[in-house]
């Protein structure tokens, strides 16, 4: 122990010594002024380069060391003078330190922090490695997703169907035409062609097209749906005999025997040739002429009564039975089915065409009706076959 204070006490003289051989003040050299500024931007620029170098590799620490960046250094013109002066080289242009302000300048020309994915703190962001969900093949893939097939042929929209849809009962045949009369839900009565004939009383739903000459042709299916016993009917009388009790009532295209004996006499008086009618028929099958018994027609009208006065235009529709061309006469069937065995006679103008007319054949005719009780034709058209009914040429007067 005493030698180890011995020890001290010795170094504790020579310290004294050395100590009292120092002179205040000590003069310690100091460069002149323009090297001191020379020596600190280079001692700058060494620490940015420095600092970018080893500033991606700090990982999660970046973001500690982040907010210790250094402000930008500006210079004043004596400085820049001085270090022309000295001969040091031009700056060079760094790039700007990371976590520095203008990387997330807010200058409108420039990006933003939401555009470049840095943030606040200005460095970028990092991005979570999200691993793809598995797609379970049953699940359906949305509409937008799907890319459309090439090869594969657009379905085109199903056309609308043609015509306009018409419901109601077969009130009519007429086999040599290949047509039959519908007559709808209120009584009217429409021309049909067909490619076959459906059974009087059918309950017949179709869709039409209208010809020329105002009669229509079947386009589509026709659909049946059961027999009906009675209809409503309305139209024109274009032939009445009071003994026999009998009336065909027509419209374009279709002349319809009635059996009136159904009805009370007192009703007879205000219908004749001329009188607008309507009412309802019973729908049964023809019956054929026995003795003196004339033929009676399959509808029985159950009530009937006319609408109006005498109308001076009547239509009618029937099979051309006699023609004279000196006496300017044609003679035309009573109703369009051949049930009744007598002849509507109708004058024709100076001009009219005998050579379009043969004998035998269906024609649907319209007329006006004199004083007299005359009747004179105003217009005249095929109705033995639906193209002659379609052809306007084929036409005289006003069904043209």
């Amino acid at each position: 122990m005493k030698a180890v204070l011995t020890s001290i006490e010795t170094a504790s003289g020579r310290f004294k010594a050395w100590l009292s051989s120092w002179r205040l003040p000590v003069r310690i050299p100091v460069p002149n002024r323009d090297n001191l500024i020379a020596m600190g931007l280079m001692s700058l620029a060494m620490g940015l380069i420095v600092g970018v170098a080893i500033g991606p590799g700090l990982g999660s620490a970046g973001n500690a060391i982040a907010g210790i960046a250094a402000p930008p250094v500006t210079s004043t013109p004596e400085e820049e003078v001085a270090e022309e002066e000295v001969g040091n080289p031009d700056p060079v242009e760094l790039g700007t330190p990371a976590g520095s302000e203008s990387l997330a300048s807010t200058d409108s020309t420039g990006p933003s922090t939401a555009d470049t994915g840095i943030d606040d703190l200005g460095v970028p962001a990092p991005t979570p490695d999200v691993p793809d969900e598995p797609v379970d093949p049953r699940e359906p893939v949305p509409a937008n997703d799907i890319e459309p097939d090439p090869d594969t042929p657009i379905e085109d929209e199903p056309e609308a169907e043609d015509g306009t849809e018409l419901k109601g009962a077969v009130v009519g045949v007429d086999t040599n035409g290949k047509r039959f009369s519908v007559a709808d839900s209120s009584g009217n009565v429409l021309v049909l062609f067909g490619q076959d004939l459906p059974s009087s009383g059918d309950a017949v739903r179709t869709r039409i097209l209208p010809l020329a000459n105002g009669t229509f042709a079947e386009t589509g299916e026709r659909k049946v749906s059961g027999i009906r016993s009675k209809s409503k009917l309305r139209g024109i009388v274009s032939w009445f005999d009071p003994v026999t009790r009998l009336a065909v009532i027509s419209s374009r295209g279709s002349s319809l025997a009635v059996d009136l004996t159904a009805i009370p006499e007192v009703q007879e008086p205000e219908i004749g040739v001329g009188s607008p009618v309507e009412g309802a028929v019973a729908i049964a099958e023809p019956v054929e002429a026995v003795g003196d018994e004339p033929a009676r027609p399959g509808l029985i009208a159950e009530e009937l009564e006319a609408t109006g006065e005498t109308i001076e235009r009547i239509e009618m529709s029937g099979k051309l039975e006699a023609i004279d061309e000196t006496g300017r006469i044609l003679v035309l069937a009573a109703d369009s089915n051949g049930l009744i065995p007598a002849g509507i006679t109708i004058m024709t103008p100076k001009k009219f065409p005998f050579e379009t007319v043969s004998e035998g054949k269906a024609y649907d005719v319209s007329a006006n009706r004199g004083d007299d009780g005359m009747l004179t034709l105003t217009g005249l058209s095929p109705g033995y076959g639906k193209s002659s009914a379609d052809d306007a040429e084929a036409a005289f007067g006003d069904h043209g």
